[in-house]
């Protein structure tokens, strides 16, 4: 390897490992915020069933109100509030969730029972748990300032991957053809020298 390439390989892997100390705890917690982020699903189904439990018996055979005169109703009794977004029940629920926003542009979400009509449960749309792993994935709680610096971190992530496969291809010992790269090299590996000093020291 010449002078040149050496620094070049230096210089590269100072930045790499400057770079990966700044990127590792971004990318941490993306990992984290993103494996529970899987579970949406599973985490609203169990928040639903809680709530569709609260939902008073009723005779057999009672039939559903109108889904817009639900909506009227709940924007009857919040004035200040605007229709943002409705989530039919799933087969088996007791209730229909209807978000409004307010004019100051928060947004509450309610739980509505489709034979009664009474609100069974509501809560602000930014105090659930999964939105608020959502935002602290894709914004960091920090809004536009925050996408920007998850966006950053997420690309230099991939300068990282590969500036370390250069810098692991580039030693001399890795230096293999293309075909290999993927392939262990089991029977070439060279004898450990922590072994080859115990083996002196017992005398084997």
């Amino acid at each position: 390897m010449s002078d040149r390439s050496q620094l070049f390989r230096q210089r590269l892997w100072r930045w790499h490992f400057i770079a990966g100390l700044v990127v590792c705890p971004f990318a941490i917690l993306l990992s984290i915020t993103g494996a529970i982020y899987l579970f949406k699903p599973q985490v609203e189904n169990y928040e639903e069933a809680a709530i569709n439990a609260l939902a008073p018996v009723v005779e057999q055979g009672t039939q559903s109100i109108a889904l817009d005169q639900q909506i009227k109703t709940l924007l009857t009794a919040n004035p200040d509030s605007n229709f943002k977004q409705l989530i039919l029940d799933k087969p088996g629920d007791r209730s229909i969730e209807i978000e409004l926003q307010n004019s100051q542009g928060e947004a509450s979400l309610f739980w509505i029972d489709t034979l009664t009509g009474q609100v069974l449960a509501s809560k602000d749309s930014a105090q659930r748990l999964m939105y608020l792993v959502k935002k602290l994935h894709s914004e960091l709680l920090l809004g536009n300032a925050g996408s920007y610096v998850v966006e950053l971190m997420a690309s230099w992530l991939i300068i990282l991957v590969i500036s370390g496969l250069y810098l692991w291809l580039s030693k001399p010992e890795n230096k293999i053809n293309r075909n290999q790269i993927l392939v262990p090299r089991l029977k070439d590996q060279p004898p450990v020298k922590k072994m080859r000093r115990l083996h002196s020291v017992v005398g084997v």
